[in-house]
């Protein structure tokens, strides 16, 4: 079988074009390619990203979220299940956990890459893995934009890198909070965290668009 780096470029998924995503996806997710049963990926504009994941979870129902979904016809299986959802939106964000639930395996955030969005989103669904389960957070390069609204460090006083970035560090100390995670709900987040890995790809450039940090975070 392929690995996620060889169907990622099959596909010519942007995952592993422009971000060098899949060698970090190898190292993470080899463990669950036989095990995974539910995997929800938010923000998966054409589908496409869908497709590697059929390919390489082969007992895996993948879950979809997005503000528009795809029309792909091949995406409509006993394998897919999509859902509308805005994850900027907390009751939209509990909608889907009203209808789908948790235990899920894997969870990948791709979606609109703001701060807000990021951080809301980790802090709601990090809870639905199951034990041992992963949470991965794409597009950290967006925390260092500036000149937009809702992106960056000049936006938000901690940027999602900032967050991962701690979370790598320290799992111990009490006292760390954004705006968007209080202190009272970063501190249980952290009793439930194994590990937090950032990765970046030191031959992708540098500058505040192509930066391609990648975050795994293990539940215990």
């Amino acid at each position: 079988m392929k690995n996620l780096k060889e169907i990622l470029t099959s596909y010519s998924i942007t995952k592993e074009t422009r971000h060098s995503y899949g060698q970090f996806y190898d190292k993470h997710f080899s463990p669950y390619q036989n095990k995974a049963k539910k995997i929800l990926e938010i923000g998966v504009d054409t589908g496409i990203s869908i497709y590697a994941w059929l390919d390489y979870f082969p007992s895996a129902t993948i879950y979809g979220m997005d503000i528009v979904l795809p029309n792909d016809p091949r995406l409509f299986n006993d394998r897919v299940i999509l859902f509308t959802g805005d994850q900027g939106n907390i009751n939209s964000l509990n909608e889907f956990i009203k209808i789908y639930g948790g235990d899920f395996d894997i969870i990948i955030d791709d979606g609109g890459h703001t701060m807000q969005q990021q951080q809301l989103t980790f802090k709601t669904y990090f809870p639905l893995l199951k034990p041992g389960g992963m949470y991965v957070i794409e597009d950290l390069h967006t925390s260092y934009l500036s000149g937009y609204t809702e992106y960056g460090q000049l936006n938000t006083s901690v940027t999602t890198l900032a967050l991962v970035e701690h979370l790598e560090k320290d799992l111990t100390s009490k006292t760390f909070s954004t705006e968007f995670i209080n202190i009272e709900e970063m501190n249980d987040l952290k009793t439930q965290i194994e590990y937090c890995k950032v990765e970046k790809d030191p031959s992708t450039p540098g500058d505040e668009m192509s930066n391609s940090e990648i975050s795994f975070i293990k539940k215990k």
